[in-house]
């Protein structure tokens, strides 16, 4: 997998080489100055025009670091939550079940 980073001052676009499309696309509160991975995990962090530096966990691109371990406990946590869908109540019908 070849990941390609593309940084713009209002969003960051990472782009899947093989199939060509859109991998990730954040847009954060701040305009963005710079981006780092930390090579062989899937932390990104960016300098931005915000006070604080912006840190995101993307498991797709990698395992968390060592010194950051809880990422992937929280990571596991969130994949074991059981999400409802807003349509999950809902019957789609097509235009002639209607005119019965």
């Amino acid at each position: 997998m070849w990941i390609f980073f593309f940084s713009f001052p209002k969003f960051l676009l990472m782009v899947d080489v093989q199939p060509s499309s859109n991998f990730v696309s954040i847009t954060p509160a701040q305009d963005l100055n710079d981006i780092l991975h930390i090579p062989a995990s899937g932390v990104l962090m960016t300098a931005n025009e915000g006070i604080q530096m912006a840190t995101y966990y993307i498991p797709q691109l990698g395992p968390a670091p060592r010194w950051a371990s809880f990422l992937e406990n929280i990571t596991e946590e969130m994949e074991d939550q059981t999400t409802r869908s807003v349509y999950e109540d809902y019957k789609f019908v097509e235009r002639k079940e209607l005119k019965t």
